[in-house]
This record gives structure tokens, sequence and C-alpha cells, in this order.
């Protein structure tokens, strides 16, 4: 099945694994023992550890609009809290071959505060930043320290503002009740979105997508992985194109739909006319698009995945 011969499929979601050969069960026992023996050898090798706390509470300039966290090892858990205020707790763990290397993690691994303009920055800073510290990461670095680090966060931001969330390795990213923009990233972990009002931007790329809105969404969203399942949960009141494109998945809806021709956009050069044509399918709910008396173009909810199926489901 290509993505433009994609069948929507009333729930009937899939949950449940097909059972394992007999055969196949037994390499997995010996690939879990094999496992097991390399992470007791990485325990030998990092023997020493040691973990601290941050807490901080951050009274807001007027004038600030977006939270930004910028996190490389560890989750992230932000939800909303009180006006004006930023609440974080962060556990920070490392792991090391010796005792004095675990000295130079939590020396060189920092928590950086930054307000610049409407936007206030919390930044896990370390060696493994380059170009002074803040752009990117890995990226030309001659970083091989003798540590690993892990920072797992909990975040409490005003209830209305936005929010921009990043992490890249060991963990998941949370978020819970933000009524603000949204705009959420992660490359190995999920992604776990609720309480949604807004414009939400998600995107991972080994990990599933999950994104539950409180409200029927008035702006454009979009929601991409690469290796994991996107699933949306929209009010029964939702009108919208959902465009979906996905490789090795299938499409499961609680709504009932209408697909929308494939659209194409015509460009004019010196040679004639070139048309372009719309990948993965697009289905509209809730009556949404010129039928319904709607804009034309309506809210459209993105939702991209390869290695994955793609859910709608209604509340």
């Amino acid at each position: 099945m290509t993505p433009h011969d994609r069948s929507i499929t009333s729930p009937s979601y899939p949950d449940r694994e097909p059972q394992t050969p007999r055969a196949a069960r037994f390499g997995r026992i010996v690939l879990a023992v094999a496992t097991a023996a390399a992470l007791v050898a990485g325990v030998a090798a990092r023997a020493a550890e040691r973990s601290e706390t941050i807490q901080r509470e951050l009274t807001l300039d007027a004038g600030v609009r977006e939270v930004a966290i910028d996190n490389v090892f560890g989750p992230v858990a932000v939800r909303a809290g009180a006006p004006g205020k930023v609440t974080l707790e962060v556990r920070q763990h490392a792991t090391a071959r010796r005792e004095s290397a675990l000295d130079e993690a939590f020396n060189e691994v920092t928590l950086s505060v930054e307000t610049e303009g409407d936007r206030l920055s919390l930044v896990q800073d370390g060696p493994f930043r380059c170009e002074h510290g803040r752009k990117g990461w890995h990226s030309g670095c001659d970083w091989d320290p003798d540590y690993e680090v892990r920072w797992e966060w909990e975040v409490t931001v005003p209830p209305g503002i936005d929010l921009a969330v990043s992490t890249v390795n060991a963990g998941g990213l949370s978020i819970e009740g933000v009524r603000g923009r949204v705009r959420a990233a992660n490359v190995n972990g999920p992604l776990h979105l609720s309480g949604l009002v807004g414009e939400v931007e998600a995107s991972t790329v080994n990990g599933g997508v999950v994104a539950e809105f409180e409200r029927a969404p008035a702006v454009d969203s979009s929601f991409e992985t690469v290796n994991g399942r996107v699933e949306l949960t929209l009010p029964r009141d939702t009108a919208a194109e959902v465009a979906v494109d996905t490789v090795h998945g299938d499409l499961y809806s609680d709504f009932e739909g209408e697909a929308v021709p494939v659209k194409a956009v015509v460009e004019r050069d010196g040679g004639g006319h070139r048309y372009r044509f719309e990948s993965g399918t697009v289905f509209r709910i809730g009556g949404a698009g010129p039928k319904s008396g709607a804009r034309s173009a309506g809210v459209r909810l993105e939702c991209t995945t390869v290695n994955g199926d793609i859910v709608v489901r209604a509340r």
C-alpha cells in the first residue's frame, strides 16, 4: 500500500502485538543476556557516579512571552504552573571512570539562564556545545570527556506562555496544560503533549508523538516522526483537514471523514507549465472545508511518519 492508496479505518487500534514464535523468543533471550553482559561491562568501566539537584524559582520580566528549554542529555517534563513564574528542578546525574572526572562533569556542564528580548532561555550548557557554547551540539567539537551526564528536568511555566522545548538523547519530552504556542523537538525519545489549545509543532526521530487537544484547534499544526506512531486526540466538534503521510503504516480514525482530491500546484516558467502534486492523503473531519461554508483552507493538521501508524481519536 502506498501513501496514495491508504484506507481510513474505523478504530480497531493496533495495540496488541502478535504472538512471537518460540525460535524468535529464544533469540531475544540470547540478545537480552548479551545486552545485560554489555551493561555490566559498562558499569565496570564507569564505576564512579554522583547526583546533585538544581532548584530555581524565577520571576518573569513583564515583556517575556516565550520560555525556551534547550537540553541535550536527559528527559524534560513541563507543566502549567503559576502566572508570572517559572520553577525548575533539575536532577543532575553523572557517571565516570574516575572520581576526579565527576568534578569535571559538574564544573563543565552547567545551567545557563538568560533573558533576551521577549524570551527566557534555560540551557544545559557544556563542552558538547560549540561556537561559544550556544550554537548546536557536537558540530565541529573536539570533545571526548571521561564522563557522561544526564539531566532530568521538571519545570512549571505560566499557563498562557509560548513554549519551545528540545532534548536529544536519553529521555522523552512531555508538556502538560500549556495554552500558548508549543514547539517540541526530540531526537531519540518520544513526545507526549496534553491540554493543548494553540499552535503546535512537534517532531522527533526515534519515538512516538502523542498530542491531546483540550479544545478544537483553531490554527494549523504539525506532528512528525520517522520511527514511531503519531497519535492525535481531538474534541468531537473539531473541523479540520488532516493531512497524513506514512510509508510503513496505516491511518485509523474515530471520525467520519471524506477524502480530499489530490491538489496540484501550477508553476509557470519559460518552458510552459509545471505541476507539483501533494503527497500523502488528506481527509476532512467535522465538515471542514468549502462544502460546510468554512474558509476554503480550513485548519490543517499535518501528520507524518515513515515507520508507524497514524491514529486520530475523538473524545
